[in-house]
């Protein structure tokens, strides 16, 4: 079992990103038995995703080997534009559902039977 008893900084962050990981995965696994309305699921996998960036982030900024402090933080603000641009994205799209009045939940309805 993991515990959060290391001499490293960067494994706490480490071991926190690995767990939402895991939690993401098994929230995945049981949505549907679980009859998560799609904006809960939405909410949830969001903030989730977040822990898990955010972990990482710290993780690798916290390491000390052989990639610079420069370009470690130039990937990792990558990282996080990625994320935020992503984040944006969905956001907009929902917005624009939500004005040409459809449903979210009949969208992502389809979308997961179209694939």
């Amino acid at each position: 079992m993991l515990l959060f008893q290391s001499p490293t900084p960067f494994s706490v962050w480490g071991v926190i990103a690995m767990l939402a990981i895991f939690v993401t995965a098994l929230l995945a696994a049981l949505r549907r038995r679980l009859r998560l309305r799609p904006r809960i699921w939405r909410i949830s996998h969001a903030l989730i995703a977040a822990v898990i960036v955010v972990g990482t982030v710290a993780h690798a900024m916290l390491i000390e080997g052989t990639m610079e402090t420069v370009s470690k933080a130039a990937l990792c603000g990558l990282v996080l534009a990625a994320t935020m641009k992503v984040t944006a994205g969905l956001r907009v799209r929902i917005k624009r559902a939500a004005l040409r009045g459809e449903s979210t939940a009949r969208q992502e309805t389809e979308q997961a039977y179209s694939g």
